[in-house]
């Protein structure tokens, strides 16, 4: 992301992908190191030909979790920032779901015989995802694909892929950054302005509600479930490691 950025700088947008990588965890930090300088960044990792997300109308999973990430400097306070998968669940939710033993909402996986349920150890067994909102998430896993294959690392004999695309844009090469800034805060100011809906206290916006959880983690700390604690105590034992109480 810093090598894009710096090119971006230079030329006024930059693309590029990645290879031969392994689990990418959170895209959000990713996308803020753009727009704290000055950019819009948008990146999509797709997997396809395996994945446990069946495709709309489909039972078995040919699609991985594909997730979509941007960010946006408003100019102030946190950065718009949306990441997420595009299918119900994440895998990251999913396995916290699984080690916490904690019930999925309904309509969020299948079992081996597509068959809603909410039992994460039920899904082990063959079991599928779905993608959020019907078919237009299921496009949208799709383009992450897309996208991704421009990496040129696909198998047409097995349709196997896994790319991630990433893009940068410089806002000062189409608009004045601090204009630009300006009509966005006011925008979301606008959108925040909306009368909260029955069961909420306000509206946000994308990366709002994860600024807050950062800046009280950082001063009160991370909580760790026990499970997730049981795990690193064993862990440590099985590596030498000790775990402090």
């Amino acid at each position: 992301m810093d090598r894009l950025v710096e090119k971006a700088v230079e030329s006024g947008i930059c693309c590029g992908t990645l290879v031969n990588y392994g689990n990418t965890g959170r895209l959000d930090h990713f996308v803020e190191i753009a727009a704290h300088q000055g950019c819009i960044a948008l990146i999509t990792n797709g997997r396809g030909g395996g994945g446990r997300v069946a495709p709309f109308g489909g039972r078995e999973g040919v699609m991985g979790t594909n997730p979509i990430a941007a960010g946006v400097l408003t100019g102030e306070g946190s950065p718009f920032v949306m990441d997420f998968s595009t299918s119900m669940i994440a895998n990251g939710q999913f396995f916290q779901a699984l080690t916490n033993g904690l019930a999925l909402p309904p309509g969020f996986v299948r079992d081996k015989n597509g068959k809603s349920i909410t039992s994460p150890a039920n899904f082990m067994d063959g079991g599928t995802m779905l993608p959020f909102g019907g078919h237009k998430g299921y496009c949208i896993g799709l383009l992450t694909c897309l996208l991704g294959a421009l990496n040129g690392d696909f198998s047409t004999d097995d349709s196997a892929m896994r790319g991630m695309y990433m893009q940068v844009i410089q806002m000062d090469a189409l608009i004045d950054c601090e204009q630009y800034q300006g009509f966005v805060r006011s925008f979301l100011n606008f959108v925040q302005a909306a009368n909260p809906a029955s069961g909420f206290n306000e509206v946000l916006v994308p990366g709002q509600s994860a600024s807050r959880i950062r800046d009280k983690r950082l001063e009160d700390g991370i909580e760790l479930p026990d499970a997730v604690f049981q795990q690193l105590v064993e862990w440590g034992k099985k590596l030498g490691v000790e775990i402090p109480s």
